[in-house]
């Protein structure tokens, strides 16, 4: 009878691990049918494959082609709307105008990042007497992660033409040969570059005595400038041979080197 008993409990015991072996079974073959649907349908829904592509993908800084515009006798004025990054406006002898820029890519392949400044990036739209000009977004890719950010223009205008800019960034200007007149509407910073030859005067109305700098002479010319929109407190000045041309920048900071 005890050996009875010690069978009867050793059969048990069998039972009771083949019960526990079996549920452990049962759980991690629930696991790894849980796991294999999760990974089918993260790739249906493509995210494997982006996962993967941003993995591999790596930067690139990449030139944008060159545009031009060929400028006829009836533009009196050149409008540019500012991009969203580092804008640099150059005068120039040719009666035309040409932009140049930079990106930062991240793709997989060079192939693949220069695709995505395939598109037109500066738009040229002429109306009347006056030509627009404003850059386009560059592309985000489809949808894998990979991006374009364009870090900086260079356009060079006529020396001739009149020049107007809405600027919210950084907007650099390199007048060597200024002769005509530029008003920048400025919610950013201004950088002035005159040579010494330079006829030009600049004035700027901006918020504080702080916001004019460069090497330039400043003078104060007046104060509570009220009838700008947005109204300001300082009229800056600086004169630059006997001041023939004029560069005014409305608002935001500025700074003028000769």
């Amino acid at each position: 009878m005890v050996a009875g008993g010690f069978d009867s409990a050793g059969g048990n015991k069998e039972k009771d691990t083949a019960v526990s072996f079996d549920i452990f079974s049962i759980f991690v073959i629930c696991v790894i049918g849980l796991f294999s649907l999760g990974i089918y349908a993260l790739s249906e829904v493509g995210v494997i494959g982006r996962i993967s592509r941003m993995v591999s993908s790596q930067d690139f800084v990449l030139a944008v082609e060159p545009e031009r515009f060929d400028i006829d006798g009836s533009v009196r004025k050149i409008i540019i709307e500012s991009p969203d990054c580092e804008l640099t406006v150059r005068t120039g002898k040719e009666h035309s105008v040409i932009s140049r820029g930079s990106a930062r890519v991240t793709a997989d392949s060079r192939k693949t990042a220069e695709n995505l400044l395939s598109s037109r990036k500066v738009v040229f739209y002429k109306s009347g007497d006056t030509l627009y000009i404003s850059f386009n977004t560059p592309s985000s890719g489809d949808g894998h992660g990979f991006y374009a950010r364009m870090t900086g223009y260079t356009v060079i205008v006529p020396e001739d033409i009149d020049i107007e800019i809405n600027n919210g960034r950084y907007l650099k200007i390199s007048a060597d040969n200024l002769k005509s007149n530029w008003l920048v509407e400025n919610s950013g910073k201004v950088e002035i570059r005159l040579p010494g030859s330079a006829d030009a005067r600049v004035k700027a109305v901006v918020d504080d005595r702080e916001s004019l700098e460069g090497n330039a002479e400043w003078k104060i010319t007046g104060n509570d400038a009220k009838d700008t929109n947005p109204p300001h407190s300082i009229v800056g000045e600086a004169v630059f041979g006997s001041g023939s041309y004029s560069i005014n920048v409305m608002g935001g900071d500025i700074i003028v080197n000769y």
